[in-house]
């Protein structure tokens, strides 16, 4: 599932990228919206994914935002080996964990004057 998703991310950023290539304006204008997918290559587990951010463009210079983040966490310890004593078998015991996490950050962004492909911004975000 996690190759699949990935694969899926891989593409749809691919297809973005040539998109904004052929496009005249580099920069996000009023009315635009755009999908950001956030991950770690480097970190703890590589390539996982650490959310997503939605923004729309409500003019040149401002943008709203919704960062959303989704965790899921499975631990599993081994509390007792299994072992034989006097003839009798002991099973093995372990403790499974599992945390759910949704983390969602609305914000709003003020956007300046920049180069002609990077737009610079000022943001305040509320983390949830």
């Amino acid at each position: 599932m996690k190759k699949t998703f990935l694969s899926l991310v891989v593409m749809a950023s691919a297809t973005i990228a040539s998109a904004q290539e052929t496009s005249s304006a580099y920069k996000p204008v009023a009315g635009n919206k755009t999908i950001e997918f956030g991950f770690t290559p480097l970190g703890g587990s590589p390539l996982s994914i650490s959310g997503f951010q939605v923004r729309s463009f409500t003019s040149d210079k401002m943008a709203y935002r919704a960062n959303i983040f989704l965790a899921l966490n499975n631990k599993g310890e081994i509390t007792q080996d299994a072992a034989v004593a006097a003839g009798v078998p002991i099973p093995e015991l372990k403790t499974k964990t599992s945390s759910f996490e949704i983390g969602l950050a609305p914000g709003v962004e003020k956007h300046f004057e920049g180069t002609e492909r990077l737009s610079p911004y000022m943001g305040l975000v509320l983390d949830l």
